[in-house]
């Protein structure tokens, strides 16, 4: 009876490894991807671009905001203490409406972000569908989905390169 276990056991694992030696597989490291490949590059610039006009007003206000704050501590003990008293709740007030605003511009740049990356993650599932067919591969998985690859399996660098030449 031992001997009929040991023997499907070794059966079980040894069915998988023959099956899998004959397919072609392939391990692509998308971090790689995002940070080599013009495409991806490009898409970073043009974000950039289109909120730096944004971002710079709200640098803009944060120095207003920390110079008349430090306006107030450098006079605060030569202000009355309504004119301090009204100085501080226009700091307050000016500080709620620059969170508010760093709030939004987030917000507003993280789903432009998310919406860039939806697109490009399509591109990047299309270039590698179209090299898995005319390669004949099997299957291709992402590199951080593997405990162990051989750089052989590693087709990354084919990736990007068929990613900028789309690009």
């Amino acid at each position: 009876m031992k001997k009929f276990t040991i023997g499907l056991v070794l059966a079980a694992l040894l069915v998988p490894t023959l099956a899998n030696a004959e397919q072609k597989l392939g391990i692509v490291n998308v971090r790689e991807v995002l940070e080599k490949s013009e495409m991806a590059k490009t898409v970073s610039t043009e974000l950039q671009s289109e909120f730096s006009d944004p971002q710079s007003e709200l640098q803009s206000e944060e120095q207003r905001f920390m110079k008349k704050r430090a306006s107030l501590e450098r006079e605060s003990a030569t202000l009355s203490e309504d004119e301090r008293q009204a100085m501080e709740r226009d700091l307050a007030m000016m500080q709620r409406e620059l969170q508010v605003k760093q709030i939004e511009f987030n917000d507003s740049f993280n789903h432009r972000q998310q919406e860039e990356m939806q697109k490009f993650m399509a591109q990047l599932k299309d270039v590698i569908d179209d090299y898995a067919a005319k390669e004949s591969f099997d299957m291709i998985f992402p590199s951080d989905m593997s405990v162990y690859f051989s750089e052989s399996n590693d087709i990354t660098r084919q990736i990007i390169s068929r990613l900028d030449a789309k690009a």
